[in-house]
């Protein structure tokens, strides 16, 4: 039967984790808003023009003005989640430093009038 031990390491590998998903997030959201919005700006586009799909300046200002514009919206989603994830991970970093911190009190002894901690019995 194996057993298994407390690793803060693993607590800090998932803490860096959520900061990578954080970063990735707020990239990958801003490039496929702006995406998505240049593709509805020139299907708008396309739409007012009879139809007709011809690259002209109406066709890109349109595209990329839209892109811009749903690529900040897209980027605003992003911030929000990205921030919960840092706190996510913020949190984790916490509970080891206070793992640690009180580690490192059992091992010097409890101080005389510190409460004792409550048993589970």
């Amino acid at each position: 039967m194996m057993t298994t031990s407390y690793d803060p390491g693993v607590l800090e590998g998932l803490a860096d984790s959520l900061y990578r998903q954080a970063k990735s997030i707020e990239r990958s959201y801003a490039v496929l808003g702006f995406v998505a919005g240049a593709i509805i700006g020139a299907v708008t586009t396309t739409a007012t023009h009879g139809g007709r799909f011809q690259v002209n300046q109406d066709l890109l200002v349109s595209a990329v003005t839209v892109g811009f514009i749903v690529c900040g919206l897209a980027y605003a989603v992003a911030v929000s989640r990205a921030l919960a994830l840092r706190v996510q991970a913020q949190q984790i970093l916490c509970q080891v430093a206070i793992e640690g911190h009180l580690s490192e009190l059992v091992k010097r002894g409890a101080p005389s009038g510190a409460p004792t901690p409550a048993t589970g019995s």
